[in-house]
């Protein structure tokens, strides 16, 4: 059985275009090939940031007025630190906020004194305590993780 004339030359075009199409596609595959390669040289030569943190403590002096305590490090990979603040004034009504990207680095516990008051409330660690002496320790104790 032989095909129409027709049918041939239908016949003949889509195995041109079928023929072009592969063609097509292997050069779109060796451009994303090339371009996944340069990528991963890119990812090999900018390394990711290094994680930082931040404390922040929010007081209220002995005469009403607000003040601040602060600390900020840059982490490496396997640090441990521990922030450590303390006042010149005694202070009251302090607010410990720890800001960090919780998923690189861990923070271990806020500490005033010997005293454990970690308070974890939403992304951002915190801490409160009602007074805080003369030279008494705040400390924020963190890690990077792996």
């Amino acid at each position: 059985m032989r095909l129409p004339t027709h049918l041939l030359a239908v016949w003949r075009d889509l195995a041109t275009h079928v023929s072009q199409i592969r063609m097509i596609v292997g050069v779109l595959d060796s451009q994303l090939v090339t371009l996944l390669q340069r990528v991963e040289r890119l990812e090999r030569v900018v390394p990711p940031p290094s994680p930082f943190v931040v404390v922040l403590v929010l007081a209220m002096r002995e005469d009403g007025s607000e003040t601040t305590l602060g600390d900020a490090r840059e982490l490496v990979v396997g640090e441990r630190h521990t922030f450590k603040l303390s006042s010149h004034v005694p202070l009251k009504r302090a607010r410990v906020l720890v800001f960090a990207d919780l998923r690189r680095i861990h923070i271990e516990g806020i500490f005033c004194g010997p005293d454990l008051v970690t308070a974890n409330i939403g992304p951002v660690p915190m801490a409160y305590v009602a007074e805080l002496p003369v030279a008494v320790l705040l400390r924020v104790a963190c890690q990077v993780r792996s």
